[in-house]
C-alpha cells in the first residue's frame, strides 16, 4: 500500500493514512501480531470509521497460537524460528483466511498485516508482512 517512505504530508498518523487508503480502495485488513500484543490493532481501531475496513486481529504471542489458530506448520517454526520471513508469511495467510472466512463480508480483497519481533527492550528485529 505504501509505495514510498513518506506516508503523509499532513498531520496524520500512519493508522489514519492506512484507513483512508483501505477505505478508498474498498479493501479490508486483518492483523496477526506477536510481541506487539495487539498494539497495531489498537492503533487501527482508534481511527473513526475503522469498522468499515478493519475485520479483526489475532495476537499470537505463543507458538501454540501460531500453529493451532493461524495454522503455521510447527515444522516451519522449528526450522526457521518464530521470527522469520517464512513463519510471518504463513501467519499472514493464516489470519487472512481465518478472519475473512468468519467475516460477514464477502469481499475477496482482504489484506493481512503481520508484525513479529524478538521481544527485546529495543525490538530491533521487526518483520512486517503485508499480504
Amino acid at each position: 500500500i505504501f509505495s514510498q517512505d513518506v506516508v503523509a504530508m499532513e498531520d496524520k498518523t500512519i493508522a489514519q493514512t492506512l484507513g483512508e487508503l483501505l477505505h478508498e480502495r474498498e479493501l479490508t485488513v486483518s492483523c496477526a501480531e506477536s510481541c506487539t500484543g495487539g498494539n497495531l490493532a489498537h492503533r487501527i481501531v482508534q481511527v473513526p470509521g475503522s469498522s468499515s475496513y478493519f475485520l479483526g486481529s489475532v495476537v499470537s504471542y505463543a507458538n501454540d497460537v501460531k500453529t493451532n489458530v493461524l495454522k503455521v506448520p510447527k515444522e516451519e517454526i522449528s526450522r526457521h524460528g518464530a521470527v522469520s520471513k517464512t513463519v510471518v508469511e504463513a501467519m499472514a495467510k493464516g489470519v487472512a483466511k481465518l478472519i475473512s472466512s468468519r467475516s460477514c463480508r464477502s469481499s475477496p480483497r482482504v489484506w493481512a498485516i503481520v508484525l513479529s519481533s524478538i521481544a527485546t527492550t529495543s525490538c530491533e528485529k521487526i518483520i512486517l508482512r503485508v499480504l
